[in-house]
């Protein structure tokens, strides 16, 4: 009897849906489906013998196997051989099964994945075709494994991870555990868990860390104790901080982190290095209330113990307040606070060597429009002064060591008061990309506190010496981006730009350049599900005129003109790269040169921890700088060449 329902089973089977374990819930119901190469049934025990492409089915769960014996008084069935047990939410593969249709049962040689929602594989014939339907939210693999109807599992010598890896590749990470107990969608508890990690290009994972034991949360959201961060720092030594995450709703969220930091010797405290020592927290509030707004405040606090020389001590603490909001298709405004409570703040809490130098932190209002090729922006910003060496010592950007006032406001440091600009998005025109920039912008101190040789305007200038100042600059650019071989973007340019400054208490001033060259990319990525691994590299030759015209002795105020609100609350400054550019995805700068990333279907995704996703489409550069001639070297540098450079102390190192 080739597949094929017996008469005589027919009636058995009913007989079995009748004596089966009542269901619970949403299990399944029904009478009992049987097919097989060969069926015999045993008079004298009830059972069904099952030999042969064995099917066996109640309502959508499906079993699958060479052989298997079917007890219809009981509803259980034992399968061996190649067995494929599904239903709508998980697989389950084995070497034998012992099941009752819609209850317990028990499997050797396992590999099963849990859908994050039900679909239907009822017809996958095996564990590969019934992977790739639907998204796994949970793989694993087990010699033995026992599971309940009402969904929970025990494993024994466990490998779990979340990864959805394309292709049945291995996974970027997984837990091996000498047993686990599993609630698909809720958590998994394990014991002796051991975290690997897969190296890119790698084709199986390795040991990185050990626990005796792990609570593991499989929901999308859920509240619970994170795994404990264990840190060093110069300033705080070692430290150890608990984040406990607590979800609000759907569309909002917090983590609150208490901490520790013990210190460094007292010997290097009382010789005035930085030092942080003594408990501390940390509150992280996350919401995204709709579609295209989203929103992120952070508090830290500490009771610095330590009093170092030019330091500072007591309570301390930093506060960050975003908020992204499309207004429309084309609007976005995008505003962010960044403050530190006190002038070593960054100094004291950042490990990053680059960031705790900078001496500033940035807040920020931007509104953007794109309509088609042109994006146009308005800014406001304020700049934090900060002493990445020690308070009040007298730094190379500060001789004076300026108070620093309330939140920094009398220190005097220049600000972007003020901006504008319109950007033209490259276009096509026949082979060639064009694209353009002009915008105008005023810089000053709040207060007013360098020194100039006009007693007149005393006090009227930054902490370095510099004018208030309106600037206004212009950038134009062609170019003829070729794909070679379908693997390789040559890809020529020109460039023109200009920079023109009327400051306040002199006279104006103008420059203008112009930057030739060719760059030459390739790209190789790898996808993991929604996210896109790339390395891209890029071999680049520029050649620029020398600058004509008059630049500043002090030039640059801030080239970038970018708003940047996303930035972390113990970044010191924001890199260009996580600037605000385009009303569909902010925080993303295009790339420096035209590049196959213009073309369609070349932008990568990337998956965001929480909130809804937002189209891709590439952005505009309105707010690149202008573009270094002389083969790197900026206008105002080519400049100083032909002048008497000034001394370090007046040349402010915020200058990008």
């Amino acid at each position: 009897m080739t597949r094929t329902t017996l008469a005589l089973l027919a009636a058995l089977l009913a007989r079995a849906a009748s004596a089966a374990p009542p269901a619970l819930g949403a299990l399944p119901t029904g009478d009992v489906e049987v097919h097989a190469d060969r069926v015999t049934y045993e008079a004298v025990t009830g059972r069904v013998l099952l030999e042969g492409n064995t099917v066996v089915r109640r309502g959508a769960i499906t079993l699958r196997a060479r052989s298997a014996e079917y007890d219809p008084a009981t509803g259980e069935v034992r399968a061996a051989g190649g067995v494929l047990l599904t239903d709508p939410t998980k697989v389950v593969s084995a070497d034998a099964v012992r099941a009752v249709m819609g209850g317990d049962f028990e499997a050797e040689g396992v590999v099963a994945f849990v859908k994050g929602q039900p679909v239907d594989l009822s017809s996958a014939t095996n564990v590969a075709e019934a992977r790739r339907k639907g998204r796994n939210s949970l793989s694993f693999s087990t010699p033995h494994l026992t599971g309940t109807k009402d969904g929970r599992y025990h494993l024994l010598g466990a490998r779990l991870t979340l990864c959805d890896c394309p292709g049945g590749g291995p996974p970027s990470w997984e837990i091996t555990s000498s047993e686990a107990d599993v609630v698909p969608g809720h958590r998994a508890t394990l014991k002796w868990p051991v975290l690997r990690i897969a190296p890119p290009f790698a084709s199986k994972t390795y040991p990185v860390l050990i626990l005796p034991w792990l609570y593991m949360p499989l929901s999308d959201r859920q509240s619970g104790v994170l795994i404990p961060i264990i840190d060093s720092t110069e300033a705080s030594g070692f430290s150890v901080a608990v984040p406990v995450f607590i979800t609000l709703g759907r569309s909002a969220d917090a983590t609150i982190t208490p901490s520790y930091a013990f210190g460094r010797k007292q010997s290097q405290v009382e010789s005035g290095k930085p030092a942080i020592r003594g408990p501390g927290a940390k509150l992280e509030l996350r919401w995204t209330p709709s579609e295209g707004s989203e929103g992120r405040a952070e508090l830290s606090w500490i009771h610095d113990l330590d009093a170092e020389p030019g330091g500072e001590s007591g309570s301390r603490g930093a506060l960050t307040l975003t908020h992204i909001q499309r207004v429309s298709d084309a609007l976005t405004v995008n505003a962010g606070l960044h403050l530190a409570g006190d002038p070593v703040w960054v100094r004291d809490t950042v490990a990053d060597i680059l960031a705790r130098s900078v001496p500033y932190r940035r807040s920020d209002v931007l509104g953007s429009w794109r309509a088609d090729s042109l994006v146009t922006e308005a800014v406001a910003s304020y700049n934090q002064p900060l002493d990445p060496v020690a308070v009040g010592t007298g730094t190379p950007w500060d001789p004076l060591g300026t108070p620093w006032g309330k939140l920094g406001a009398d220190k005097g440091v220049s600000s972007r008061f003020g901006a504008a600009s319109a950007a033209l998005v490259p276009v096509a025109a026949g082979p060639l990309l064009l694209s353009g920039h002009m915008g105008v912008a005023r810089f000053g101190p709040v207060h007013g506190v360098g020194i100039t040789t006009n007693p007149s305007i005393q006090g009227g200038v930054d902490v370095v010496g510099r004018d208030p100042v309106t600037r206004a600059d212009a950038r134009a650019e062609i170019a003829a981006p070729l794909l070679l071989g379908r693997a390789v973007t040559f890809a020529p340019y020109l460039r023109g730009a200009a920079l023109a400054y009327a400051p306040e208490y002199s006279s104006s001033s103008g420059t203008a350049w112009g930057v030739g060259g060719a760059s030459l990319e390739t790209e190789i990525s790898r996808r993991f599900g929604e996210l896109r691994h790339v390395i891209a590299p890029k071999l680049e030759w520029r050649a620029g005129s020398t600058a004509k015209g008059d630049p500043l002795t002090v030039p640059a105020y801030d080239l970038y003109d970018r708003s940047t609100s996303t930035t972390s609350l113990l970044s010191a400054t924001p890199a260009p790269s996580t600037s605000s550019g385009s009303p569909s995805r902010p925080g993303w700068t295009p790339p420096r040169r035209p590049r196959s990333i213009w073309r369609r279907g070349r932008t990568s995704t990337s998956r965001r921890a929480a909130g809804p996703r937002r189209s891709r489409r590439p952005a505009s550069r309105p707010g690149r700088s202008p573009p270094t001639p002389g083969r790197g070297s900026s206008p105002s540098t080519s400049a100083r060449r032909r002048r008497n450079r000034p001394s370090r102390a007046s040349r402010p190192p915020w200058t990008t």
